[in-house]
């Protein structure tokens, strides 16, 4: 896991794909945050979550101030900015766009589902996209989308664009075509630093692995 940027509140990191955010049982240590501490010497305080299946750009704080500032940046909407590349199975319509859903998370299915309704556990689901190229390989037709996320709901771009028919690549649960990992990528995070508002901009390219190489 390397370090993409750390001063003395914030630290950002290339999160693996398959590595969880935050500790669990059965992740033995070998998650985001408890990496963090073994790598900085300190604490870490979660300030927004990538699926397990996910990897890229990820932010940490190193002080219950500083996990305060950018929370609070996540829930105004401001200065906290998520951007994604990810592949889809088809060719989204319109090519470019947005989405807002509501969603509802079911703990038991451990799934998304998007509902027509706002009740007890439903959630307001926004993002922009923009189709970046597309391509025909032996799964079928494929596409590079780059998103930008504006509410983070659990498993929201997945289930946003499985909702419209084009599930990402390897997104087995919510109906992609098989693949050895769901092809989505944190590129880019934007945030104002703790220390004095400034605002700072994080990048993290894709492993060649990912299947977007298709369309190198």
């Amino acid at each position: 896991m390397d370090i993409l940027y750390r001063d003395g509140d914030v630290v950002a990191v290339s999160k693996p794909a398959g590595m969880l955010s935050q500790p669990a049982a059965s992740a033995g240590g070998q998650d985001v945050l408890s990496s963090v501490c073994r790598l900085c010497g300190c604490n870490a305080y979660a300030v927004h979550r990538l699926d397990a299946c996910t990897g890229g750009a990820m932010v940490v704080a190193l002080n219950p101030g500083a996990a305060a500032y950018l929370s609070e940046q996540i829930k105004l909407g401001e200065g906290f900015g998520k951007e994604y590349l990810a592949v889809v199975c088809g060719v989204p319509d319109p090519a470019e766009g947005s989405m807002r859903d509501l969603l509802f998370f079911d703990r038991k299915k451990g799934k998304s589902f998007v509902v027509d309704r706002m009740r007890r556990g439903v959630k307001d689901a926004r993002l922009d996209y923009c189709t970046l190229a597309s391509s025909d390989s032996e799964c079928g037709t494929l596409s590079v989308v780059k998103i930008r996320l504006y509410t983070g709901r659990t498993h929201q771009i997945r289930v946003q664009f499985s909702h419209r028919h084009v599930p990402l690549f390897g997104d087995r649960r919510y109906g992609g075509c098989s693949g050895r990992n769901v092809a989505l990528w944190s590129c880019r995070l934007t945030f104002r630093r703790p220390s004095d508002g400034q605002a700072v901009t994080v990048t993290c390219d894709t492993p060649g692995v990912f299947p977007w190489t298709l369309f190198e």
